[in-house]
């Protein structure tokens, strides 16, 4: 099986408008360290460190550059029409708060949500292109899939960055 040789996720990518923007976002706000840019072709920010030397990260690309798979085009970059749903980064669940704290020291608004289908504590911000970003951590006390039906409608957490309870 091809599942048997993945060990982690390598890179997510996104196709940017602004390019200057975006990496301001990742790399002066959020903390992220940018390894390599290109102009405004493509900037590589590490997000973890990875495995045997491929660091992980989100890669940006311009949005006139063409894909890696046939040459395919993108007619344009609209978020209602993506689909891209959300990426998520996992924090370990000790900093869940101190995240809470460092988004509120950034001005950076975010929601939150306890995924107890899964057991997940999700805080999710916005990117300045509208991209919804998840930091994530696993916290057992919160894991009710493991003992029958989940309400699927306890999934969503509040918009001013309060826990559901």
């Amino acid at each position: 099986m091809i599942s048997d040789l993945v060990e982690t996720i390598g890179e997510v990518a996104l196709r940017v408008k602004n390019m200057d923007e975006m990496v301001s976002f990742y790399v002066d706000k959020l903390g992220f360290e940018l390894r390599r840019r290109f102009a405004n072709d493509v900037a590589a920010i590490k997000l973890a460190p990875g495995l045997a030397g491929q660091v992980q990260t989100l890669t940006l690309f311009g949005e006139n550059l063409p894909g890696n798979f046939g040459g395919f085009r993108w007619a344009g970059l609209d978020q209602a029409a993506s689909t891209l749903h959300h990426f998520a980064m996992t924090i370990k669940a000790e900093n869940y708060d101190l995240l809470h704290d460092r988004l509120r020291q950034s001005d950076i608004a975010f929601e939150t949500a306890n995924h107890r289908w899964t057991g997940w504590k999700g805080t999710y911000v916005k990117d300045p292109e509208g991209n919804i970003v998840e930091f994530v951590c696993y916290d057992a006390d919160f894991d009710e899939g493991k003992t029958g039906q989940y309400d699927f409608q306890k999934l969503h957490g509040s918009s001013n960055g309060k826990p559901f309870v």
